[in-house]
C-alpha cells in the first residue's frame, strides 16, 4: 500500500485558478455548439494532469471517441463549487483517474454518480496494445476493489503477467501516479497502468519494452537496433537509458497550465 503524503493542490490552485482548472461541454458537431447536458465528465486528477498531462490528453480523446459528449473537468476534487460545475454539466457520471478523487466524491457528494476511468475503459472495451512484460501490482492506500479488478484485467488483456506478491525481480503497476512517482523516488521501477494502454509517459521511456526485428520485411531498417525508437522508426525498446527526471512541483504547475491551453486548442479550437 502506498502511504506516499497526496499533495494538497488546493494551495496552488488558489494562487492560479484560472490559469489551471477547466470545467467544458464538449462541442456537439452536428450543431456547432457545446451540449447542453453530459452523459459523462472525465476528471482525470490535478496530480495525473500535472504529472503526465499527455496521458490526460490522449485519454480524453479516446473517451469522447466512444461518448462524444464527455466532459472535462480539472478541478480539485475538495473544491466547494465540483458540484456546481456538475450540475451545469447536466449531472453526468464523473469518470476519474485518481483514488482520492473517487473516495473524496464518494464520501462528500452522494448525489454524483462517479466511477474510476479504468472500470469505464473495462466497460467501453478500450485496451492498450501487447505486452508480455511482468509486474508486481501495486495498491494506493485509497483504492476500491471494483477499479482493482478493472486494472487488473486492462493489463491481463494486454497479455501482461500481474503478481500479487512483491519479489523484487519485476517493476511496479500501479494506477495511482503518486504512488508511480514515490517509488521511481526510491529508485525502483513502477508504470501506471495508463501508460500501458496510451504510450509511456516522459520519465519511463526506458521502459518501452523490446521487440524482435523482421529485418526482412522492415525497410531501411538498421541492421541492429539498440533500443531508441528514432532509429528505426518502429515502437521498439529495450534500451538501458535511465529514467528522465520526474518534475519538480513548478514544473507541474506548468503543466497544468499548458494542458489547459492544449484541451482548448485540440477540442474547442
Amino acid at each position: 500500500m502506498c502511504n506516499f503524503f497526496f499533495h494538497d493542490c488546493n494551495q496552488d490552485i488558489k494562487k492560479t485558478k484560472e490559469d489551471i482548472l477547466l470545467a467544458k461541454k464538449p462541442i456537439n458537431l452536428l450543431s456547432g455548439k457545446e451540449y447542453e447536458a453530459c452523459s459523462y465528465a472525465f476528471l482525470p486528477g490535478c496530480r495525473l494532469c500535472a504529472a503526465e498531462p499527455e496521458i490526460v490528453v490522449k485519454a480524453y480523446d479516446s473517451l469522447r471517441f466512444q461518448n462524444p459528449d464527455t466532459a472535462i473537468l480539472i478541478q480539485y476534487c475538495g473544491s466547494l463549487d465540483i458540484k456546481e460545475k456538475w450540475e451545469e454539466m447536466g449531472n453526468p457520471t464523473i469518470v476519474t483517474a485518481c483514488m482520492t478523487c473517487l473516495d473524496t466524491l464518494k464520501k462528500n457528494y452522494p448525489a454524483i454518480t462517479v466511477i474510476s476511468l479504468y472500470e469505464h475503459l473495462q466497460e467501453l472495451k478500450i485496451s492498450g496494445g501487447c505486452n508480455s512484460e511482468n509486474y508486481t501490482i501495486y495498491d494506493p492506500s485509497q483504492s476500491s476493489s471494483d477499479a482493482r479488478s478493472a486494472v487488473i484485467e486492462l493489463a491481463e488483456n494486454m497479455g501482461v503477467t500481474l503478481h500479487e506478491k512483491d519479489s523484487g525481480r519485476f517493476p511496479y503497476l500501479t494506477y495511482c501516479i503518486d504512488c508511480r512517482d514515490s517509488l521511481k523516488n526510491q529508485g525502483k521501477d513502477a508504470v501506471h497502468i495508463l501508460e500501458l494502454i496510451y504510450g509511456m509517459g516522459n520519465s519511463n521511456t526506458h521502459m518501452i519494452h523490446e521487440h524482435h526485428h523482421d529485418h526482412e520485411k522492415v525497410k531501411d531498417q538498421p541492421e541492429e537496433c539498440s533500443g531508441n525508437c528514432t532509429e528505426c522508426g518502429l515502437p521498439c525498446g529495450g534500451s538501458s537509458s535511465e529514467p528522465s527526471p520526474l518534475p519538480s512541483e513548478s514544473e507541474r504547475l506548468t503543466n497544468m497550465k499548458e494542458l489547459k491551453d492544449i484541451l482548448l486548442q485540440l477540442f474547442w479550437n
